[in-house]
Protein backbone atom coordinates (compact mmCIF):
# COMPACT_ATOMS: atom_id res chain seq x y z
CA UNK A 1 0.00 0.00 0.00
CA UNK A 2 1.46 3.58 -0.99
CA UNK A 3 2.93 5.15 2.28
CA UNK A 4 0.36 8.23 2.53
CA UNK A 5 -2.33 5.83 2.49
CA UNK A 6 -1.05 3.94 4.94
CA UNK A 7 -0.13 6.84 6.92
CA UNK A 8 -4.00 7.80 6.78
CA UNK A 9 -5.31 4.40 7.77
CA UNK A 10 -2.96 4.41 10.84
CA UNK A 11 -3.30 7.87 12.14
CA UNK A 12 -6.32 9.30 10.74
CA UNK A 13 -4.96 12.38 9.23
CA UNK A 14 -5.00 13.62 5.37
CA UNK A 15 -2.41 16.78 3.99
CA UNK A 16 -2.92 18.15 0.84
CA UNK A 17 0.07 17.14 -1.20
CA UNK A 18 2.02 20.50 -2.19
CA UNK A 19 2.61 21.15 -5.49
CA UNK A 20 6.04 21.35 -4.74
CA UNK A 21 8.96 22.32 -7.09
CA UNK A 22 11.89 21.04 -8.20
CA UNK A 23 15.19 20.72 -8.67
CA UNK A 24 18.10 20.94 -10.72
CA UNK A 25 21.81 20.24 -10.36
CA UNK A 26 25.34 20.34 -11.26
CA UNK A 27 25.53 24.04 -12.26
CA UNK A 28 23.05 24.83 -15.25
CA UNK A 29 21.90 20.88 -16.03
CA UNK A 30 19.72 18.55 -16.02
CA UNK A 31 21.63 15.23 -17.20
CA UNK A 32 20.87 12.63 -14.52
CA UNK A 33 24.63 12.28 -14.01
CA UNK A 34 24.50 15.38 -12.29
CA UNK A 35 22.86 15.34 -9.04
CA UNK A 36 20.89 16.42 -6.95
CA UNK A 37 21.64 20.12 -5.43
CA UNK A 38 19.35 23.30 -6.86
CA UNK A 39 22.47 25.68 -6.97
CA UNK A 40 21.83 29.48 -7.46
CA UNK A 41 23.02 29.34 -11.01
CA UNK A 42 20.70 26.76 -12.08
CA UNK A 43 17.82 28.62 -9.93
CA UNK A 44 18.42 31.85 -12.08
CA UNK A 45 18.88 29.94 -15.93
CA UNK A 46 16.22 28.08 -15.67
CA UNK A 47 13.67 31.19 -14.10
CA UNK A 48 15.72 33.20 -17.37
CA UNK A 49 14.57 30.64 -19.84
CA UNK A 50 11.24 30.11 -18.98
CA UNK A 51 10.14 34.22 -18.57
CA UNK A 52 9.18 32.86 -14.39
CA UNK A 53 6.98 36.09 -13.44
CA UNK A 54 7.70 34.05 -10.00
CA UNK A 55 9.89 31.25 -8.81
CA UNK A 56 9.80 29.52 -5.53
CA UNK A 57 12.34 26.64 -4.44
CA UNK A 58 11.94 23.93 -2.13
CA UNK A 59 14.82 22.47 -0.12
CA UNK A 60 13.31 19.02 0.36
CA UNK A 61 10.10 16.93 -0.28
CA UNK A 62 8.20 16.29 3.13
CA UNK A 63 5.98 13.97 1.79
CA UNK A 64 8.83 11.38 0.94
CA UNK A 65 11.49 9.34 2.18
CA UNK A 66 14.29 10.97 -0.22
CA UNK A 67 16.33 14.27 0.06
CA UNK A 68 15.23 17.27 -3.19
CA UNK A 69 15.56 20.04 -4.19
CA UNK A 70 13.38 21.65 -6.73
CA UNK A 71 12.16 25.10 -8.51
CA UNK A 72 8.69 26.42 -9.27
CA UNK A 73 8.28 28.72 -11.93
CA UNK A 74 4.48 30.21 -12.39
CA UNK A 75 3.73 32.50 -15.32
CA UNK A 76 0.87 34.71 -15.12
CA UNK A 77 -2.43 32.55 -16.65
CA UNK A 78 -0.56 29.33 -17.44
CA UNK A 79 0.41 26.13 -16.25
CA UNK A 80 3.57 26.04 -13.56
CA UNK A 81 6.10 24.12 -14.47
CA UNK A 82 7.33 22.00 -11.65
CA UNK A 83 11.08 20.32 -11.56
CA UNK A 84 12.52 17.52 -9.19
CA UNK A 85 15.29 15.91 -8.64
CA UNK A 86 15.92 13.73 -6.23
CA UNK A 87 19.39 12.17 -4.41
CA UNK A 88 18.39 8.82 -5.27
CA UNK A 89 17.95 6.91 -8.11
CA UNK A 90 14.89 5.92 -9.46
CA UNK A 91 12.85 7.39 -6.52
CA UNK A 92 10.48 9.88 -9.64
CA UNK A 93 9.42 6.56 -10.47
CA UNK A 94 8.43 6.21 -6.86
CA UNK A 95 6.14 9.15 -6.64
CA UNK A 96 5.17 10.22 -10.10
CA UNK A 97 1.64 8.22 -9.09
CA UNK A 98 1.10 10.70 -6.65
CA UNK A 99 1.21 13.15 -9.83
CA UNK A 100 -0.81 11.52 -12.32
CA UNK A 101 -4.56 13.11 -11.44
CA UNK A 102 -2.88 16.61 -12.43
CA UNK A 103 -1.49 15.64 -15.94
CA UNK A 104 -4.84 16.11 -17.65
CA UNK A 105 -5.40 18.23 -20.67
CA UNK A 106 -2.00 19.90 -21.54
CA UNK A 107 -0.07 19.04 -18.52
CA UNK A 108 2.27 15.69 -18.68
CA UNK A 109 5.71 14.77 -17.48
CA UNK A 110 8.92 14.34 -18.41
CA UNK A 111 10.28 11.63 -16.19
CA UNK A 112 13.92 10.39 -15.94
CA UNK A 113 16.07 7.68 -13.09
CA UNK A 114 16.55 10.95 -11.01
CA UNK A 115 14.21 13.79 -11.63
CA UNK A 116 10.94 14.74 -13.34
CA UNK A 117 9.30 18.02 -14.49
CA UNK A 118 5.53 18.48 -14.71
CA UNK A 119 3.83 21.38 -16.64
CA UNK A 120 2.21 22.27 -19.99
CA UNK A 121 3.42 19.97 -23.07
CA UNK A 122 5.65 23.33 -25.08
CA UNK A 123 7.44 23.38 -21.68
CA UNK A 124 8.29 20.22 -21.42
CA UNK A 125 9.61 20.03 -25.16
CA UNK A 126 11.62 23.21 -25.05
CA UNK A 127 13.38 21.66 -21.29
CA UNK A 128 14.18 18.53 -23.50
CA UNK A 129 16.00 20.54 -26.13
CA UNK A 130 17.35 22.53 -23.36
CA UNK A 131 19.31 19.75 -21.84
CA UNK A 132 19.83 17.36 -24.72
CA UNK A 133 17.47 14.87 -23.34
CA UNK A 134 14.78 15.20 -26.51
CA UNK A 135 10.81 15.07 -26.16
CA UNK A 136 10.20 11.53 -26.78
CA UNK A 137 9.65 10.85 -22.62
CA UNK A 138 7.20 13.79 -22.65
CA UNK A 139 3.67 12.17 -21.40
CA UNK A 140 0.77 11.74 -19.18
CA UNK A 141 1.29 7.71 -18.19
CA UNK A 142 4.45 6.56 -16.72
CA UNK A 143 5.94 3.53 -15.34
CA UNK A 144 6.08 3.29 -11.70
CA UNK A 145 8.41 1.13 -9.11
CA UNK A 146 7.09 0.18 -5.97
CA UNK A 147 9.15 1.64 -2.58
CA UNK A 148 10.49 -0.90 -0.10
CA UNK A 149 9.25 -1.68 2.90
CA UNK A 150 11.86 0.22 4.71
CA UNK A 151 11.73 3.37 2.09
CA UNK A 152 7.48 3.06 2.74
CA UNK A 153 8.44 3.20 6.81
CA UNK A 154 10.67 6.41 6.25
CA UNK A 155 8.01 7.99 4.00
CA UNK A 156 5.48 7.49 6.26
CA UNK A 157 7.18 8.98 9.20
CA UNK A 158 8.13 12.38 7.41
CA UNK A 159 4.07 12.36 6.10
CA UNK A 160 3.46 11.86 10.34
CA UNK A 161 5.54 14.42 11.23
CA UNK A 162 4.49 17.00 8.01
CA UNK A 163 1.43 16.34 9.53
CA UNK A 164 1.87 17.02 12.92
CA UNK A 165 4.11 20.00 12.44
CA UNK A 166 1.37 21.75 10.02
CA UNK A 167 -1.57 21.67 12.76
CA UNK A 168 0.88 22.97 14.99
CA UNK A 169 2.42 25.52 13.14
CA UNK A 170 -2.16 26.62 12.56
CA UNK A 171 -3.39 26.62 15.27
CA UNK A 172 -4.84 23.25 15.12
CA UNK A 173 -5.06 20.17 17.11
CA UNK A 174 -4.90 16.30 16.97
CA UNK A 175 -7.02 14.42 19.29
CA UNK A 176 -4.75 11.25 18.70
CA UNK A 177 -1.34 12.30 18.95
CA UNK A 178 -0.77 9.14 20.99
CA UNK A 179 -0.75 7.18 18.41
CA UNK A 180 2.30 9.32 16.37
CA UNK A 181 4.11 8.98 19.27
CA UNK A 182 3.47 5.04 19.81
CA UNK A 183 4.05 4.33 15.71
CA UNK A 184 6.80 7.17 15.91
CA UNK A 185 8.62 7.20 19.38
CA UNK A 186 9.89 10.92 19.86
CA UNK A 187 7.94 12.71 16.86
CA UNK A 188 6.19 15.20 19.58
CA UNK A 189 9.30 16.27 20.89
CA UNK A 190 10.73 16.94 17.27
CA UNK A 191 7.42 18.73 16.61
CA UNK A 192 7.76 20.81 19.33
CA UNK A 193 10.96 21.72 18.76
CA UNK A 194 10.57 22.63 14.99
CA UNK A 195 7.21 24.55 15.77
CA UNK A 196 9.66 27.04 18.18
CA UNK A 197 12.19 28.03 15.79
CA UNK A 198 10.01 28.25 12.48
CA UNK A 199 6.44 29.54 13.72
CA UNK A 200 6.19 33.27 12.68
CA UNK A 201 8.36 32.10 8.99
CA UNK A 202 6.01 29.38 8.02
CA UNK A 203 2.70 31.37 9.05
CA UNK A 204 3.49 34.40 7.47
CA UNK A 205 3.89 32.16 3.99
CA UNK A 206 0.12 31.65 3.95
CA UNK A 207 -1.29 27.60 3.75
CA UNK A 208 -0.14 24.50 2.03
CA UNK A 209 -0.72 25.01 -2.02
CA UNK A 210 0.98 29.01 -1.54
CA UNK A 211 3.87 28.80 -3.20
CA UNK A 212 5.64 31.25 -0.19
CA UNK A 213 4.36 28.64 2.11
CA UNK A 214 5.58 25.40 0.37
CA UNK A 215 9.01 26.83 0.22
CA UNK A 216 9.89 27.84 3.73
CA UNK A 217 7.46 24.76 5.34
CA UNK A 218 9.98 22.67 2.53
CA UNK A 219 13.15 23.24 4.95
CA UNK A 220 11.99 21.26 7.71
CA UNK A 221 12.44 18.41 5.81
CA UNK A 222 16.18 17.50 6.38
CA UNK A 223 14.91 17.69 10.24
CA UNK A 224 12.48 14.96 9.64
CA UNK A 225 14.61 12.94 7.87
CA UNK A 226 17.35 12.97 10.15
CA UNK A 227 14.76 12.15 12.72
CA UNK A 228 13.19 9.31 10.70
CA UNK A 229 16.44 7.76 9.97
CA UNK A 230 17.45 7.28 13.76
CA UNK A 231 14.45 5.61 14.48
CA UNK A 232 14.90 1.70 14.68
CA UNK A 233 14.96 -0.08 11.85
CA UNK A 234 12.76 -3.11 12.54
CA UNK A 235 9.19 -1.72 11.25
CA UNK A 236 7.42 -4.72 11.65
CA UNK A 237 4.68 -3.25 13.45
CA UNK A 238 4.07 0.11 11.47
Amino acid sequence: MRARKRVTLLLGAVLTVLLAALALAGGNTLRDRDLPQLTEQAFADITLAFTCSESYRLYDDIYFFDSMAGLVCLNKGETALIIRVYKTRYSPYKVIEDWEPLLTGGTAALVTDYWFAVGARGDLDRLGKLYDIGSGEVSTTHKVMEATSSENFLSMCVVATSTLLEAKLSGLGFETTGEYESAFPGILSLVDMLARSGRGVVLTGGSPGDPPFDESFSAFGPAMKEYCHSLPSDHSEV
